[in-house]
């Protein structure tokens, strides 16, 4: 599966879950490195930076993520793996039926 694919997934389930999601990319003023996604949430504000199985994270895109991080925001790198399955670059994984569920595991 494409990772715009996954990726629109993604943003449908989590509007689904009432949270606000905002596409970086394609606009204008874009720096590279910014996550894919801004997510806000009742829970806090999330950048996301979704990766395919195979897809490698660019010194950019770390530097940012670390940088948003140091700031207080949870920055973070998803992993899409065959199966719905999501992997959280410290290691978490997220199940996701492909639909309205997004869980910790």
């Amino acid at each position: 599966m494409k990772e715009s694919r996954v990726q629109t997934n993604i943003k449908n389930a989590l509007t689904r879950v009432g949270a606000r999601v905002f596409n970086v990319h394609g606009h204008l003023m874009q720096e590279p490195g910014w996550p894919d996604l801004l997510v806000w949430h009742r829970q806090g504000f999330f950048a996301i930076e979704l990766k395919i199985e195979q897809g490698r994270l660019r010194p950019e895109q770390r530097l940012i993520l670390d940088d948003l991080s140091a700031r207080g925001f949870n920055a973070m790198v998803l992993r899409w793996f065959p199966g719905h399955i999501l992997l959280k670059d410290n290691g978490d994984q997220l199940s996701w039926d492909g639909k309205d569920g997004l869980s910790l595991l």
